[in-house]
């Protein structure tokens, strides 16, 4: 049982957390208002700097608006508060990628693969990322392993997307 002033104390400290500026991050997201959810992820690592799963949730609210350099920044920090946090590597590659840095979105596509092998994206992104590259042998195989990663999910879409990839490259490799 508390006593009076312990309750006071509990009470007051209670009326000044913050809002749940996290969850509210996490919300905008699901409804497509980055800008609005990189808000809401700011004001969560305000009030609590250590928090990777914030740092990793903006890093992907910037790459939705192209802003690939923040979400680098955003997804180092997360990697490295957090460093088996898969999402972290993923999502820095992804950024990587669209900004032409090839050689470094697949260290990182290769850290997530390393963290969470079942992961399809990871395999996926690797595997579109070595067709860019030109490296049709190992772009086939990631791509490969990403369709069973999708089947094993069951995520038939995501596995019929996969497939007319390697059906695209099987043609690009007969065209050579």
């Amino acid at each position: 049982m508390l006593s009076g002033f312990m309750a006071v104390g509990l009470a007051f400290w209670v009326a000044a957390l913050p809002p749940s500026y996290f969850q509210q991050g996490v919300e905008h997201v699901g409804r497509g208002e980055f800008h609005r959810a990189i808000a809401q992820f700011t004001e969560s690592i305000r009030w609590q700097q250590h928090l990777a799963s914030a740092h990793v949730n903006r890093c992907f609210a910037y790459i939705q608006v192209e802003q690939y350099n923040l979400a680098i920044v955003d997804c180092s920090i997360s990697a490295r508060l957090s460093p088996n946090q898969d999402a972290a590597y993923l999502n820095r590659g992804i950024a990587a990628y669209r900004l032409g840095q090839y050689h470094r979105a697949i260290q990182d596509f290769t850290q997530a693969i390393a963290i969470q092998p079942y992961n399809p994206e990871a395999w996926l992104n690797r595997g579109v990322t070595y067709a860019d590259l030109g490296d049709l042998v190992r772009a086939r195989r990631d791509l490969g392993l990403a369709a069973d990663a999708y089947h094993r999910a069951g995520h038939w879409e995501e596995l019929s997307s996969v497939h007319s990839m390697l059906h695209q490259l099987n043609g690009v490799s007969q065209l050579s």
